[in-house]
């Protein structure tokens, strides 16, 4: 449903570029729209990498001290700021621990090569 979202929000910034003369602001609505569309992929990547270290017992988010127990903005701030990690020069605050955490890491990893 939030994808269906994203893809109108995208398409009404596509038809605003197209109406718009100027060229500054046609470039800040191409950057706006790059920006959310990356942003988006993070999500997604965020939530899938909590899902993946919440599947075993000795995933990341055990090893986190005390974030199991956390609440789900903090489990969430977490898993983006991994996310998030993977496409800039940023620490990521968490390392795969099992061999599932660690494949997942990897093709993420060549994702944000590829973006």
């Amino acid at each position: 449903m939030r994808l269906m979202r994203l893809a109108k929000m995208r398409e009404l910034l596509f038809t605003l570029q197209n109406c718009i003369e100027s060229e500054l602001l046609t470039l800040a609505l191409l950057v706006t729209s790059n920006m959310m569309s990356i942003l988006a992929l993070n999500h997604a990547l965020a939530c899938a990498w909590f899902l993946v270290g919440n599947s075993s017992e000795n995933g990341w988010v055990t090893n986190q001290p005390g974030l199991k127990d956390s609440d789900f903005v903090m489990q969430y701030l977490v898993s983006m700021q991994w996310s998030m990690a993977q496409f800039t020069p940023g620490a990521s605050p968490v390392s795969p621990q099992t061999v599932g955490e660690r494949i997942f890491s990897l093709s993420v990893l060549i994702l944000g090569f590829v973006v």
